[in-house]
């Protein structure tokens, strides 16, 4: 009587094939890291970083370090931070996208102090008054 070799070998192959499949279904994510800073190169922490169009982010530790896992399917990254100009990057192939965000400067005669927070022109209603820089030195 002749023995087939190959007769547990076919279970076998078959579900190497679907190990073999399944593993790139794990694989839909990758990790992009980088360094935010100011335009001097100081770094910026608490800045929020947003995969565009979705509610997957990270935002940056004390050093201005961030790492965040995206999807393959993710194109662009967007930067936040108040008082900087919001910035989208797109990703392409990086891994690794260091940025630089520029301070949103607005017009100084636009603003008016309010106790502890600020109100725009349009918005004040009632009583003003002005200190000049002199007055304040004395």
């Amino acid at each position: 009587m002749e023995k087939n070799h190959l007769k547990g070998f076919l279970p076998l192959f078959v579900f190497a094939v679907i190990m073999a499949f399944s593993t790139g279904a794990w694989a839909q994510q990758k990790t992009i890291n980088g360094t935010v800073t100011d335009d001097t190169g100081s770094p910026l922490p608490g800045v929020t970083i947003v995969v565009k169009g979705t509610t997957t982010g990270t935002i940056t530790n004390v050093d201005g370090v961030y790492e965040l896992d995206v999807p393959e399917s993710a194109n662009v990254l967007v930067f936040s931070y108040i008082g900087m100009l919001k910035q989208e990057i797109e990703i392409g192939n990086q891994t690794t996208i260091d940025v630089t965000l520029r301070p949103d400067v607005i017009g100084v005669d636009e603003v008016v102090v309010v106790g502890y927070g600020t109100r725009l022109k349009e918005e004040l209603t009632g009583a003003v008054s002005s200190v000049s820089e002199e007055a304040l030195q004395v």
